[in-house]
């Protein structure tokens, strides 16, 4: 899959989308992935087969992610810049294996590991996969303008503010005002954050 990226990258301007499952589909697949690989190490395993697991897991959920999100957004087609965005998530999240990895051996070492901690840890990986979704139907949807609602959540400044507005998808793009993603350029930093928006059908658009 990542050869394959690379080589959509390299060699087209515009790309038609491949088939995928329903997003639900594969975020549980994703997450079971990491939740295996993770345990699997913790549990005393040599580290290297797990974390190749949680590599491959990464490598094929965020591709997924990505042309499913294009595929609900009624998009046709992904362009360069896109899937060019898509290979650095995909290798800026690779890059955090590491530290997870590191995490879980010293826990282990301590004798301090717990499923319920893998089960946090996954869930704070399974995010970054949303904002990858949620980032690729901004993408797909550009020009269309977007309204920002509040969620069920207190809110800072920065979605306070955005409450009732509406632009274009590559306004909040540019910006980096998106609903849901860890790290986020909102106040709130986008961890919790359960603002979202919604299109002029009123469908929503965020996770």
């Amino acid at each position: 899959m990542a050869r394959e990226v690379a080589a959509r990258v390299a060699g087209f301007v515009k790309a038609s989308i491949p088939d995928t499952y329903e997003y639900d589909v594969i975020r549980k697949t994703y997450v079971d992935a990491l939740f295996d690989a993770f345990m699997g190490y913790a549990g005393g395993d040599r580290v290297t087969r797990h974390k190749n697991a949680a590599s491959r897991a990464i490598v094929e959920a965020f591709p997924d992610a990505f042309y499913r999100a294009h595929e609900d957004a009624g998009a046709e087609e992904t362009e360069q810049d896109d899937e060019q965005w898509l290979t650095g998530s995909t290798n800026a999240e690779l890059g955090n294996l590491d530290g997870v990895f590191e995490w879980i051996k010293q826990a282990r070492d301590e004798e301090t590991i717990t499923e319920d901690a893998i089960r946090d840890r996954v869930e704070r990986w399974a995010q970054g996969l949303d904002s990858v979704y949620s980032e690729a139907l901004l993408r797909a949807k550009k020009n269309q303008k977007l309204e920002w609602h509040y969620g069920d959540t207190d809110h800072c400044e920065t979605c306070a503010t955005l409450n009732g507005q509406a632009h274009t998808a590559k306004w909040y793009l540019a910006r980096d005002y998106i609903p849901g993603k860890p790290g986020a350029a909102m106040d709130c930093g986008g961890w919790r954050c359960q603002c979202f928006l919604t299109d002029k059908s009123g469908e929503t658009v965020t996770i």
